[in-house]
């Protein structure tokens, strides 16, 4: 009895390892694939765009996620190296002076066009008394004043000639 105990025991031993040894890869297999699909996200993340500091996550999440696929399917690390272009010699002298990117002098010195004792010339449509009445006749729509796009700024434009032409007959009229 003590021998049949025996071997039921390493009998049910050996099962048990045996069905270890098989659901290892097919664990690791599961994972590869949860890796596999968290990669095909964040490459779709990086296709619609981002700025730099989700950028930066972004490419370090990325090169821990081929990390994890490589080990996973037990492929050695790529020693290939890159073909680079060989870098240009540049001439020394055409490299510019390094400086600062900016200094406390650039903001003393005084741009003439900004000192604000110049006169200010606004082109209008209309001069005099007719451009003052020209203001007070045209008045744009809603979508005019902040325009979304470049179609609409456009219809803006041409609503702005036509008000401009009907405003010239009137103002013909009553001279």
């Amino acid at each position: 009895m003590n021998f049949i105990n025996r071997i039921v025991v390493n009998g049910f031993t050996v099962i048990c390892i045996v069905s270890g040894f098989h659901s290892i890869p097919v664990q690791a297999q599961s994972d590869c694939e949860k890796h596999r699909k968290s990669l095909a996200q964040v490459r779709s993340e990086m296709r619609l765009g981002y700025r730099e500091p989700r950028g930066n996550y972004l490419r370090q999440k990325e090169r821990e996620l081929k990390d994890k696929i490589r080990i996973c399917h037990k492929y050695p690390r790529s020693t290939k190296k890159r073909n680079k272009p060989p870098a240009k010699a540049l001439k020394k002298e055409a490299l510019p002076a390094a400086s600062p990117a900016s200094t406390v002098a650039d903001f003393q010195i005084r741009n003439p066009d900004q000192l604000g004792d110049q006169v200010l010339h606004i082109k209008g449509l209309f001069t005099g008394e007719k451009q003052t009445a020209w203001l007070r006749f045209y008045q744009p729509p809603k979508q005019c004043l902040h325009p979304k796009s470049t179609r609409i700024f456009a219809k803006c434009l041409a609503y702005r000639d036509k008000q401009a032409a009907m405003f010239s007959k009137v103002w013909g009229k009553s001279e």
